[in-house]
């Protein structure tokens, strides 16, 4: 049976929840694996602060694991989201966003 390479782009940073969000969807994927007749799954972490095209083009599935990534005042995660998008795009590889959240919205701010 072949082996699906999942890129687990994670935010590395100082918020504990983050990490906790990240291992508990790893857990999860790991544990839909390992059930007769599915697939099996190579996690490969990939830390939203850094660009790796490469790693990204090879992956099969990419999955955001969640945190409130739709931030407006904290983090800019919104510039970072559309370069993994993008790879994805342009290599047909499916992307799924898992427990993500919009953190300080505010309607008058776009950033």
């Amino acid at each position: 049976m072949k082996t699906i390479r999942v890129v687990l782009v994670e935010i590395m940073n100082h918020n504990l929840g983050d990490s906790v969000i990240a291992d508990t969807t790893a857990f999860l994927l790991r544990r839909i694996s390992s059930r007769p007749f599915a697939p099996k799954i190579r996690m490969i972490p990939y830390n939203i602060y850094r660009h790796d095209s490469s790693l990204l083009a090879r992956a099969d599935l990419i999955v955001f694991a969640g945190g409130g990534i739709i931030k407006y005042r904290y983090e800019n995660f919104y510039a970072l989201i559309p370069q993994v998008l993008q790879i994805a795009q342009e290599h047909s590889i499916p992307v799924f966003f898992n427990g993500v959240g919009v953190e300080g919205y505010d309607g008058e701010n776009e950033t």
